[in-house]
């Protein structure tokens, strides 16, 4: 019981570590905008709340968004359909209209979290679910299709594929390298009500 107590004591303290360096980049990095832009703090302090999130995905870290996108729910079909992302059991298919709040990362990638406060993520297979924060991974749309910045599948798409697992729903399960015509395309956050 001792060293379950323990163990989360340094959770903890790594969360608390990890905000505290964050904070701290955040800081560093105004103090450097400021001195490179000549803007006093008060000119800053406007700006600075209206700089998108960067990226392609775009938005500001205080909106809900819901993911919009085409699939094909068939590879004999030549119909697409539109839906939103969800999550059921920690993995992402396609329904149950999720929201995602959209958080700046490097190379114009964004985090994406979602409103039970995990993060999307890749498994190591390529199937998209959520996670904590210590693990995630970065998205960008590109030409209406979601990119990951996760190596080992950064030049994949997004896709869906119709699974009905032994243990769980049948659903469009979202991942990648599904192929071509199970590509996700015309991905765009919508802004959530």
């Amino acid at each position: 019981m001792a060293d379950l107590i323990k163990k989360q004591e340094g959770v903890l303290k790594k969360l608390s570590r990890r905000n505290w360096l964050r904070n701290a980049a955040i800081m560093a990095t105004s103090a450097v905008m400021l001195f490179l832009t000549g803007c006093t703090k008060e000119q800053w302090d406007n700006v600075k709340g209206h700089v998108p999130g960067g990226g392609s995905v775009g938005g500001e870290q205080d909106t809900w968004y819901k993911l919009k996108v085409t699939y094909y729910p068939d590879p004999l079909w030549a119909m697409t359909r539109v839906d939103y992302m969800g999550q059921i059991d920690d993995y992402m298919i396609i329904g149950n209209q999720y929201k995602f709040r959209l958080y700046p990362g490097q190379n114009g990638f964004n985090y994406l979290q979602l409103e039970d406060g995990s993060w999307m993520n890749l498994t190591y297979s390529g199937w998209a679910y959520s996670s904590s924060e210590e693990d995630r991974v970065g998205w960008k749309i590109v030409d209406g299709k979601m990119y990951s910045n996760y190596t080992r599948w950064k030049d994949y798409p997004l896709g869906c594929q119709w699974r009905e697992p032994l243990a769980g729903f049948k659903a469009y399960y979202v991942g990648v390298n599904f192929g071509d015509h199970y590509v996700l395309t015309n991905c765009e956050f919508v802004p959530a009500p």
